[in-house]
């Protein structure tokens, strides 16, 4: 761990990718409370939300400031990402 803190709680929407089994292995063992958010609704996970709408702005900025392609889309995301 880079902070040297554990996490005692996950939150996420109800993505395939969180809820599965393998997913609640890794959390049963390492002692993580799974909360899922009611479905349909990301007002309850405001800070990501904004963080994703963020950096979204920043690629899009990037790209339409100096007419880069669309199919650059992943490395605009990145860059923002790296960059925030």
């Amino acid at each position: 761990m880079e902070t040297g803190k554990k996490i005692n709680t996950l939150q996420t929407d109800n993505g395939l990718e969180f809820v599965n089994n393998k997913m609640k292995k890794i959390m049963i063992d390492e002692g993580i409370e799974h909360q899922t958010t009611v479905s349909s609704t990301p007002e309850q996970n405001g800070k990501a939300e904004r963080e994703n709408r963020t950096i979204t702005e920043a690629a899009r900025t990037m790209l339409l400031s100096k007419n880069i392609p669309k199919f650059m889309w992943t490395e605009a995301i990145n860059t923002a990402v790296h960059n925030k």
